[in-house]
């Protein structure tokens, strides 16, 4: 239960020596939510791309509408050895948080009960015997074919790798509700690549275009990179990660954190 921090009652003295990033974690606040966007993109090119799992430039959405969700593998199913259920988190038409959970059906899509604005994230909840998804997990619209749909608005990836499936979305893109502000605290960037990475962070307020509020550069390394003071982000306002590299490609991985609150 979210507690009173009044420093005239006791449970602020039994917690204070705890950060408050740390209270908002733990829950203390009835009206604070932490955020923590981490996006994943094995291909970045020579053109700036958004960090996430399914690369490229991601399409976000222009009206609200309803999604699929679908796998590559007919073992992605409710009684399969792969992924069996999945939560689908995003946005309503009014820009309010939404999620909803789907029981899978391999390669062919199952159809939402609401309408999303937006997706930030796909987790899978239930697996066979597996434990994992043993195929790519996709959230999207249009068109399905063999479990991909037309336009792709997120992606749970099978690691061919390891040959084992990751249950989580990796999505370095975020909106914020309505009714609330962002507080960016940090981002960050990774890669193994002995290239230059150029990232951004980017942000597009409702009605307006993307503007960059923070650059970097990478070569074969990682950098975690603080705001001080913090950014803060008004309701409604996209947020994403983007990166190029010089030549070639590079495996990059990215993403930001903060504090959500009312």
């Amino acid at each position: 239960m979210p507690v009173d921090l009044d420093p005239k009652n006791n449970e602020f003295n039994q917690v204070s020596t705890i950060s408050f990033e740390q209270l908002v974690a733990l829950g203390h606040y009835s009206d604070a939510q932490p955020v923590n966007k981490f996006g994943h993109n094995e291909a970045v090119g020579t053109t700036r791309e958004d960090i996430v799992d399914n690369g490229g430039a991601y399409p976000w959405p222009t009206a609200a509408a309803a999604v699929t969700v679908s796998s590559s593998s007919a073992n992605d199913t409710s009684a399969g050895s792969g992924a069996q259920t999945v939560t689908v988190y995003g946005l309503d038409a009014n820009y309010a948080e939404i999620q909803e959970t789907f029981t899978l059906n391999g390669q062919t899509g199952v159809t939402s009960a609401q309408s999303f604005l937006r997706v930030f994230r796909l987790i899978v909840n239930t697996a066979g015997a597996t434990g994992y998804n043993e195929g790519d997990i996709y959230c999207g619209t249009g068109t399905i074919t063999t479990g991909v749909p037309a336009v792709v608005l997120g992606r749970v990836l099978f690691d061919t790798g390891d040959n084992r499936g990751e249950n989580q979305s990796l999505m370095a893109i975020y909106t914020v509700p309505a009714g609330k502000t962002l507080i960016v605290a940090n981002t960050f960037v990774e890669s193994s690549s002995a290239k230059l990475v150029e990232y951004w962070l980017f942000a597009r307020p409702l009605g307006g275009v993307f503007n960059a509020k923070h650059r970097g550069m990478i070569i074969q390394s990682a950098h975690d990179h603080a705001f001080s003071p913090p950014l803060a982000f008004g309701p409604k306002t996209d947020i994403k990660v983007c990166a190029r590299v010089g030549t070639g490609t590079s495996d990059v991985a990215a993403g930001f954190g903060g504090i959500l609150v009312a």
